[in-house]
């Protein structure tokens, strides 16, 4: 099993960990129907930015991460580094934490991320810091400052601040290795990458089986913690905690009636009163 991080597994790791773990035991999907299709799109995407980068709209050309050890940089220059691509070891940190300058003679790489989607998400800046530390180790230059998301059908562009996320991307790098060497995968928690996920025909049937709680879509993460803390872990023991509702009393009321009629539902007394008078 490698020891690299890459970033297909670090973003299948911010969707679901245990997504990752499977990715990280080398088990193949069953169903990849939707990896497909966004493949397509996410590639036609990148083609057609790269093409308007070329063109001007972006002065820095982009670049492949595969070939950054390799590829000369002379002082000054700039250069985007796709973090599609990126691969970080965790058994060689070779690399401080030392941010480079905004304005340096060094070569500047840029790490850069495109996204085909109109809004960008916080895993988006998060796989841009993993391409920042990737960078840093491969070039054996300080971690960029600065990162760029190219997302949406006019290329709108999101600048990243590495520093703001760096701690929270170390975080998510040592939880994937923990979830990559654990002897079991991690509890089974259905959630809304579900739908679209290539792991759906496997993980759903077992969650079906186990009765799960993440089988209700309306149950926040909070509340399934509060039930698992009470020993509640499916459905069932927490269907027990629910009584019938109590059926309401309806009041049974009599018409009232008028003339002659009414003379047939008067008591005995007034019968007799009545009579009386009549005499």
């Amino acid at each position: 099993m490698s020891a690299d991080v890459t970033a297909a597994g670090f973003a299948a790791y911010l969707k679901c960990p245990t997504k990752a773990y499977l990715m990280a035991q080398g088990e193949k999907p069953p169903d990849t129907l939707f990896a497909d299709i966004h493949g397509r799109i996410s590639t036609a995407y990148k083609a057609s930015a790269r093409q308007r980068i070329r063109s001007g709209v972006l002065s820095v050309p982009p670049f492949d991460f595969a070939l950054l050890a390799d590829y000369p940089l002379r002082d000054g220059a700039s250069l985007l580094v796709d973090c599609e691509t990126a691969s970080y070891a965790c058994d060689r940190q070779s690399f401080g934490w030392e941010f480079s300058r905004t304005k340096t003679s060094k070569p500047n790489y840029v790490p850069i991320l495109y996204s085909v989607f109109d809004k960008t998400d916080k895993s988006d800046d998060l796989l841009v810091c993993l391409g920042a530390l990737a960078i840093a180790q491969v070039a054996g230059t300080e971690i960029p400052s600065i990162g760029k998301v190219i997302y949406g059908e006019e290329l709108r562009g999101k600048t990243i601040r590495v520093a703001d996320q760096m701690q929270k991307t170390q975080r998510v790098v040592e939880a994937i290795t923990s979830v990559r060497y654990a002897p079991e995968p991690p509890p089974l928690i259905l959630n809304k990458h579900c739908p679209t996920c290539d792991f759906q025909s496997r993980c759903r049937p077992l969650a079906v089986k186990g009765d799960n709680l993440s089988l209700l879509g309306a149950m926040t993460a909070k509340e399934r913690a509060k039930c698992e803390k009470k020993g509640i872990t499916t459905i069932t023991q927490l269907s027990y905690g629910y009584r019938p509702r109590r059926r309401r009393r309806i009041k049974v009321t009599v018409a009232r009636q008028s003339g002659w009629e009414s003379s047939d539902n008067l008591d005995g007394n007034w019968r007799s009163r009545l009579e009386v008078d009549c005499r």
